[in-house]
């Protein structure tokens, strides 16, 4: 029964209803009309666009992620891609070498099946260890090389809000369907055929284990099929409206072999608050922002923009150090005229958008720490859309409003000791 309630809210996907009445379809696009943008309202969305789209793949699908767990929410997906595999559709999916949780059986599984799988930049002995630190952050989704989800959601119950007694992540994601998703797809297969990545290599295993993994993911496909049985009353679609058209541009690190730490993303970030003449709406769940990027804030503010962060508070980041490192600097945002606003329940805000002037919208992996602008891969999108950024914004402050709470200087620490221990050794990267 646990199983079932958990799919009819995971998958309760409706197979016949959103084939019929909400399909998606991968778009003929001409690169005047520029590219169709949905953004999804939550996890629900997610969840369900993701098998849709699996479900209606033609010929590829990419995947790749930072975090990719060995839970109830991972094997649905995989089930759904091991499916999707069998009926001749080729099957990519890059794991990072630290952030992957796959059991090796479940992985001997699907790579027998013809999932090919590589791993970024596996942590070896004898390597420098400070390269282990270069982490592929991306979260991509990829279909046909012309539909892409971007955002910040890993593959794991968390951020598919499926185990409700433990904390929740909360994300956004845009579907990009044009030009911006081709783009996405060229990066994919660079990073895929870099030096940084490599294939993995199915390798004898235990028989019995590998019967149990196959298992897994049946029993996974039963349960699925279960939940959309109990689902064909639900009226639901991730596209409740027509998708907006408007351009929208991908954002990578570049692939530079020989240097793993090449970094890109920050410069595009910059110039977009370089552009900002109004209002800048930031939503990061760790806020520790490089020079470069005080800079702009600072430049921002000197012009006139109004500036307003949303972050965790204590309470709901699940980052203790990270947090100490931004209250050792929250003074100095605030001392700007910078609005603060920090979420106060248990869930963590995961999400890492910007809104520029009611019209550049930002939305990918990026936090603004150092280790995302000096370190780690990241991926994002930038679309240039006033209604898109209307929609991001109303969708944004109706999530915060109930939540959050205006600090300001005279906002305490929460662990004053810490904080400054933190932000002592953090600032040669401030």
């Amino acid at each position: 029964m646990g199983y079932l309630l958990f799919l009819c809210h995971l998958c309760g996907v409706l197979t016949a209803l959103l084939s019929a009445v909400f399909a998606y379809s991968s778009p003929s696009l001409d690169r005047g009309q520029g590219d169709q943008i949905t953004i999804l309202r939550g996890p629900e969305d997610s969840v369900r666009v993701r098998i849709d789209m699996i479900r209606n793949a033609r010929s590829e699908i990419c995947l790749s992620a930072y975090i990719f767990g060995n839970d109830r929410s991972a094997r649905a997906l995989l089930a759904e891609v091991r499916a999707a595999r069998r009926r001749g559709i080729r099957v990519q999916v890059v794991l990072d070498g630290f952030g992957s949780q796959i059991s090796p059986a479940i992985l001997d599984h699907l790579t027998a099946e013809g999932v090919e799988f590589a791993v970024f930049h596996p942590i070896k002995v004898g390597r420098n260890p400070v390269s282990w630190f270069a982490r592929m952050h991306d979260k991509l989704f990829l279909v046909d090389g012309s539909s892409a989800l971007l955002g910040s959601l890993n593959v794991k119950d968390p951020y598919f809000h499926v185990n409700s007694l433990g904390r929740r992540m909360l994300d956004r994601e845009v579907l990009v369907q044009g030009d911006g998703a081709r783009e996405a797809w060229r990066y994919f297969q660079e990073l895929w055929s870099s030096p940084f990545v490599f294939p993995r290599r199915n390798r004898p295993t235990d028989l019995a284990a590998q019967i149990d993994a196959a298992a897994q993911l049946d029993f996974s496909v039963s349960v699925i099929r279960r939940a959309e049985g109990q689902a064909l009353s639900i009226p639901y679609s991730w596209r409740r409206k027509p998708p907006f058209r408007a351009a929208a541009t991908f954002v990578s690190d570049p692939i530079v072999p020989g240097d793993i730490f090449a970094q890109g993303g920050e410069e595009r970030i910059i110039d977009l608050l370089q552009r900002a003449r109004s209002r800048i709406v930031v939503e990061n769940p760790y806020l520790i922002p490089t020079e470069n990027l005080l800079n702009a804030l600072t430049e921002a503010r000197r012009r006139g923009v109004e500036v307003i962060l949303l972050t965790n508070s204590v309470f709901s980041s699940n980052q203790p150090l990270a947090h100490a490192a931004y209250e050792g600097i929250r003074g100095r945002l605030l001392a700007l005229g910078i609005k603060i606003f920090e979420f106060q329940n248990f869930d963590t805000l995961h999400a890492k958008t910007i809104v520029v002037d009611d019209r550049w919208v930002y939305v990918g992996s990026h936090n603004w720490d150092p280790r995302s602008w000096f370190i780690n891969r990241e991926t994002g999108v930038i679309i240039d859309s006033r209604e898109v950024a209307q929609e991001l914004n109303r969708l944004t402050f109706a999530r915060a409003t109930p939540s959050v709470v205006a600090v300001d200087q005279r906002t305490p620490c929460s662990a004053p000791f810490l904080h400054r221990v933190v932000s002592f050794l953090a600032r040669p990267q401030l």
